[in-house]
């Protein structure tokens, strides 16, 4: 099993790639179009749940936030990221889309 700290940096690759591989590049964003968190930052402390085994987002979050804090300094609050996080379902959808997977891959998916 991965470390923290290292499955935070793959889910991280694979949300930032997943979002620059769109054909709009980030061109959604009708707000701020350079926040100091990253979509990809929302994005992997999401993903994080399936490692932690969590039940809801809002432990996943505090989870990453206690565990490796300097890996996204400027997370905002948990309201604000759960906003973003709503706001980011249709990326995180084609991200997962696009990742080929193995039927032995799918017990690794939450």
């Amino acid at each position: 099993m991965l470390s923290i700290k290292e499955q935070l940096i793959l889910v991280y690759c694979l949300a930032d790639d997943g979002l620059k591989s769109e054909k709009n590049g980030g061109n959604w964003r009708k707000s701020n179009h350079h926040p100091k968190c990253t979509d990809a930052e929302i994005i992997a402390v999401a993903m994080m749940q399936s490692y932690f085994g969590c039940a809801t987002l809002k432990r996943t979050f505090l989870l990453v936030k206690v565990n490796d804090p300097q890996a996204f300094p400027n997370l905002p609050s948990y309201q604000q990221w759960l906003a973003r996080w709503h706001n980011l379902s249709f990326q995180m959808g084609a991200i997962l889309e696009s990742v080929p997977l193995k039927m032995t891959d799918l017990e690794e998916i939450y």
